[in-house]
């Protein structure tokens, strides 16, 4: 448990300076830069610049939208409240991401996103994840 703190610690600080966020009122969306390909909600999408924002409306309605692709997720509004810097949270299994969390500094709040199938497949095969967070500058 130390080492994945450590290595999601170390990672946090590496690519800081990958992301933006832009947050209004309500009106939360969060930029940033991933350097790999991962799956969010189901949807495999590539490396890339991405925009992360909740619907209107919705409890935990996600969107995550690059130029050229982009997938919608249903994410379980956190409860907690976390002074972690706005980040992308993934669960790493050997070189496949998962997007596991949205949290957004600005209001304290955060996004669970719940596991895939293919995730759930990992984990009932024996396979532990590395958590990796990646960081978004504030402005």
């Amino acid at each position: 448990m130390k080492s994945n703190r450590l290595a999601a610690l170390i990672t946090l600080c590496l690519v800081a300076i990958f992301g933006v966020v832009v947050a209004k009122g309500e009106d939360q969306t969060v930029k940033v830069s991933i350097p790999f390909g991962f799956s969010a909600g189901g949807t495999q999408l590539s490396a890339g610049e991405y925009a992360v924002k909740k619907l209107q409306n919705t409890d935990g309605s996600l969107t995550i939208k690059s130029e050229h692709e982009g997938a919608l997720m249903l994410a379980i509004l956190s409860g907690e409240r976390r002074s972690d810097p706005t980040c992308l949270i993934f669960n790493r299994y050997g070189d496949k991401y998962f997007l596991a969390s949205v949290w957004v500094a600005e209001t304290g709040t955060g996004y669970q996103v719940p596991k895939t199938k293919m995730e759930r497949e990992m984990i009932a095969r024996g396979a532990s994840p590395t958590v990796e967070l990646l960081a978004a500058n504030t402005r």
